[in-house]
């Protein structure tokens, strides 16, 4: 019997080989290069997978994190800062010696200096304001601890504090334009942050989580995430990689799954099936194409999760000039049109927030949220051009503006395999048994998983939930 022993354990030890290598000689696909869809082929990899088909629309890996060359730096498009420092983002960036230094949440809100055309201003009247909207984040924090609140929106709260802040007092018609444009900013900066406020449930005051206790976000050279980019593309062999590939179905009615994909104007069926598929595709573009890109279609239950979370826009506009002609020395410059004290067309109201660039004093950045993003998507760049430098003279009252002499933006909003920014829980998806963001990430039938800033339930809307999630597929297809 002891001489069995040996035998019998290298038997074992047979069987535990061919399982592994049946699992890890399992085919995948991903779908989309960005944060996730790259940290979960770097760790596909080191969990000894081979098979591997990383699947990209563009001819560029990164997905919503993008940048283009300028100066001595770059341009960041897409994402510009880290959420945190307790994180896997920020720990690469850190090792990269990209950390800059650190920005609070609220700095660009609680620092801005403002410009509002002949309508004065006055300081007293910002400090009313901001005494009224300082105790509100606060207010929503503690009402978002209870479960039976989570739907409620910021936009139905505030509406209500904010008409009751203007009838405490009686107030001229200019006084009250000014408020409502110094509310509108306030609106402003909370969608740039999130995404919404319109729909923006309360829900996501006690779900979101960074770990930091207080927010706080981390400024990165002006290299920035172009080389996070780098990094997690060290770990991707360019062969698996088939680049401008727009995959328009995924079919896992059958023991494999198959991919159609459309390259330039041709559409056909991917020459190869596959064990798994990693779906690392935005929210926005699951919104609008889930029911055609699946068969058989989603279950109910994650169908659901899609069409209620939200999905936000924040459009990032460069104005580049020979030299710099502002002069501010807050934050940034709030530039605020007024209602009867300014004669620019009514879509420069979302023009309110302008920075200049870090490393570069020649470049205003404009931060344009969610609610105006789709229309001024549709302005053409010159016209667009014109209209802001219209805008600039008249809030700042200084009619030597001059017009850049080059403007750069990315069209997210219209970009089909984007379709907007960020997810955040809307007031309908605040109440879905189970969570929404939880549902987003269930795997469907063994076959088809999901990863991205979509499908993680605490650190959506940044690049540590969508690397993060990455990871944890690749690790639950190991599992499978």
């Amino acid at each position: 019997m002891t001489r069995l022993r040996p035998i019998l354990l290298l038997f074992l030890c047979s069987l535990i080989s061919l399982a592994l290598s049946v699992q890890t000689n399992a085919s995948i696909a991903v779908i989309g290069a960005g944060f996730a869809g790259l940290s979960a082929v770097g760790r596909l990899r080191e969990l000894g997978f081979k098979d591997i088909t990383l699947f990209e629309g563009l001819h560029r890996v990164g997905g919503r994190v993008y940048s283009i060359p300028f100066g001595k730096g770059r341009l960041q498009q897409g994402a510009q800062w880290v959420n945190g420092m307790n994180n896997s983002i920020y720990r690469i960036a850190n090792k990269l010696g990209l950390i800059q230094g650190e920005l609070a949440d609220n700095e660009v809100f609680k620092t801005a200096d403002y410009f509002t055309g002949k309508c004065g201003l006055t300081q007293p009247l910002i400090d009313e304001f901001y005494e009224f909207t300082a105790p509100l984040e606060k207010q929503w924090e503690d009402m978002a601890k209870d479960e039976e609140n989570y739907a409620l929106t910021f936009d139905e709260l505030y509406d209500k504090d904010f008409r009751n802040f203007l009838s405490k007092k009686k107030r001229s018609r200019r006084e009250i334009h000014l408020l409502n444009a110094l509310s509108r900013f306030y609106r402003g900066y909370f969608e740039g942050e999130n995404g919404a406020f319109d729909d923006y449930a309360l829900a996501n005051l006690d779900e979101w989580d960074d770990g930091e206790g207080e927010s706080k976000s981390y400024v990165l050279s002006e290299i920035g995430y172009y080389k996070v980019t780098k990094y997690l593309k060290s770990f991707v062999p360019d062969g698996i990689i088939k680049y401008n590939h727009v995959v328009e179905k995924i079919d896992y009615s059958g023991s494999k799954t198959q991919i159609t994909v459309k390259v330039g104007f041709r559409i056909y069926t991917f020459p190869k099936t596959f064990d798994h598929v990693l779906v690392t595709s935005s929210l926005g573009h699951l919104k609008k194409y889930s029911k055609s890109l699946f068969k058989p279609n989603l279950p109910q239950r994650k169908q659901e999760a899609i069409d209620t979370l939200g999905y936000g826009n924040l459009l990032k506009v460069f104005f580049i000039y020979d030299q710099p002609w502002w002069n501010y020395n807050g934050s940034s410059m709030a530039t605020l049109r007024v209602k009867g004290c300014s004669h620019t067309p009514a879509l420069m109201k979302y023009f309110h927030t302008f920075n200049q660039l870090e490393w570069d004093n020649r470049v205003l950045v404009a931060f344009v949220s969610a609610t105006g993003t789709e229309m001024i998507d549709q302005v053409p760049d010159a016209i667009l051009s014109r209209m802001v430098t219209e805008h600039l003279r008249d809030t700042t009252q200084n009619p030597n503006v001059p017009e850049p002499k080059k403007m750069i933006r990315q069209h997210w909003v219209s970009d089909k395999l984007f379709l907007g920014a960020y997810s955040y829980i809307a007031s309908e998806a605040a109440t879905l048994p189970g969570g929404a963001y939880n549902r987003m990430a269930e795997p469907v039938e063994g076959k088809v998983f999901f990863a991205g800033e979509g499908t993680h339930p605490t650190m959506y809307q940044t690049t540590v939930g969508a690397y993060d999630s990455g990871r944890r597929e690749a690790e639950r297809i190991a599992e499978m």
